[in-house]
């Protein structure tokens, strides 16, 4: 025999009992289940929700710092290229080729550079090599040049700038602040400050980064040419500056942990090297093995406009975000003389998320616990509830039940009805009540079909016992040759009309 078979032969009021607990119990574990599913679709929709906001916020963030470098960095060569050009044109002065008459007029000679060997630099003169003996040209350049003894150490303003003049004749090199050149065979006719300058006259020229062979330091020059009055190149005059400053103002730039922001010539020369990269001094951006970018990947992000993201992977195998800017100089916008790329490593973004991702679990732990809490504390008066209201009405139903049960055990007329007392179901009607009086109504018209039935003279014309109790069978039965199935109290109600029809 299957459970629902064991359910029916249960007391109705145990069965609504049954009934009404499990279905608070599933009431009660669908709302706790669905508050879980809400908070991890919370969490969910708020993790990704914060992701794209952080980084989103991160760019923006990377976008502004990268407009301040580039303006930054722009307005530091355009500062140099402003006093390049005011030395150049003090050059031209002295040199006799300008229509300004030269202001200063002085005897203290321009030093060689062979006298300052072991004493490093000097700041109050300038010093010149050649390679070769002066001519009487190279002896008039030298002697023109003495006004700058006089100019430079008012002009000079820092000592992480140098000033170079090379000229074609006698290969002359001239310098501030004066140093001693210790390769002999020295020319500036080589070197690129000079030959970019002197064959592009009028134009300012910016060096890749490179090593001073007299102080073995990394600089960068700007340069331009020396013309005299028939714009004929004479040679070029540069400002050298020492990356030390540069490199200190974007070394000390992080971005959230571990992020960091690199100077980068427009060959692609890596000026500010992070420490995570291990590299000689020398490191291009397309250097892949060094940087992971590679040289189609590093032209590809220099064909897109400033401000683009970029997923970049470095050699470490580390996820950055990247921002690329143009530095073009403020006397020749239309060039491009650095970029500025700011990295900001991917995994930093995580840490501000697992913060938050720690505090919503603390909640959810918190939220799911006082849910469940109060999801069982209202099953338990639930259930209390459906019990003392079940038990009442369970007690009810079994009155109804042994009404009816008498009356089916009977079976037969004429006694169907003997005995049967209304006291105690009229004291424990409430709720019920008309149930209550419908069944005394029914019952009442049994009797009356009882009393019709036994009063008559029926003799040889009595219905067979067995026809009329097949009659009743038919109908208030639980199971009978005309049911199979088990008897349900509404259905049986509604056919007791047909009891109490004459036929």
């Amino acid at each position: 025999m299957g459970f629902l078979n064991e359910y029916s032969l249960w007391p109705l009021g145990r069965q609504l009992q049954v009934t009404f607990i499990t279905t608070s119990i599933l009431l009660s574990a669908i709302i706790v289940i669905i508050t879980k599913f809400q908070l991890d679709w919370l969490h969910d929709k708020m993790i990704s929700n914060s992701t794209s906001v952080l980084e989103k916020n991160l760019i923006e963030e990377m976008r502004s710092l990268g407009e301040r470098e580039v303006s930054y960095v722009s307005t530091y060569f355009g500062f140099t290229s402003n006093k390049l050009l005011d030395y150049t044109e003090n050059a031209q002065v002295v040199l006799g080729y300008n229509d300004i008459k030269n202001p200063i007029d002085t005897n203290k000679p321009l030093k060689e550079s062979s006298g300052l060997e072991g004493l490093g630099y000097d700041y109050e003169a300038f010093s010149y090599f050649s390679k070769y003996t002066l001519s009487s040209q190279g002896q008039f350049i030298i002697d023109s040049l003495r006004p700058f003894n006089e100019i430079f150490p008012i002009m000079y303003s820092t000592i992480h700038e140098s000033v170079f003049l090379g000229f074609y004749t006698d290969e002359l090199y001239c310098m501030f602040p004066g140093v001693y050149v210790s390769d002999l065979t020295y020319t500036p006719l080589v070197r690129e400050w000079f030959y970019r300058a002197a064959t592009s006259p009028g134009e300012i020229m910016i060096t890749e980064p490179y090593v001073n062979t007299e102080t073995n330091i990394w600089k960068i020059a700007l340069s331009t040419a020396i013309l005299d009055n028939s714009n004929k190149v004479l040679g070029a005059l540069a400002i050298e500056i020492m990356l030390d400053d540069l490199k200190e103002k974007f070394s000390n730039i992080v971005i959230l942990k571990t992020g960091f922001v690199m100077l980068i010539s427009s060959g692609g020369m890596i000026l500010t090297v992070p420490s995570t990269w291990s590299s000689s001094s020398t490191l291009r951006i397309y250097d892949e093995t060094s940087t992971g970018i590679s040289q189609t990947k590093w032209e590809e992000m220099k064909s897109l406009d400033d401000g683009v993201k970029h997923n970049l992977i470095d050699a470490n195998g580390s996820d950055y975000i990247g921002i690329l800017y143009k530095v073009h100089p403020s006397y020749n916008m239309n060039s491009i003389t650095h970029y500025i790329l700011l990295m900001a490593n991917a995994s930093d973004i995580q840490d501000p998320l697992n913060d938050l991702n720690s505090s919503y679990n603390k909640m959810y732990t918190m939220i799911f616990w006082f849910v469940l809490s109060i999801a069982v504390i209202v099953l338990l008066i639930t259930l209390v509830l459906i019990y003392f209201e079940s038990k009442t009405a369970s007690f009810q139903l079994k009155l109804v039940d042994k009404v009816f049960d008498k009356i089916i055990h009977r079976a037969l007329f004429p006694n169907i009805t003997k005995g049967i007392s209304f006291i105690k179901l009229e004291s424990n009607n409430k709720g019920i009540e008309k149930l209550v009086d419908n069944i005394k109504e029914y019952i009442e018209k049994l009797k009356n079909c009882e009393e019709k039935f036994s009063v008559f003279r029926w003799g040889m014309t009595r219905p067979s016992d067995t026809c009329e109790f097949s009659k009743w069978q038919n109908v208030v039965y639980p199971f009978n040759v005309m049911n199979d199935q088990k008897m349900q109290w509404r259905r049986t109600f509604a056919h007791l009309e047909k009891i109490l029809s004459p036929e």
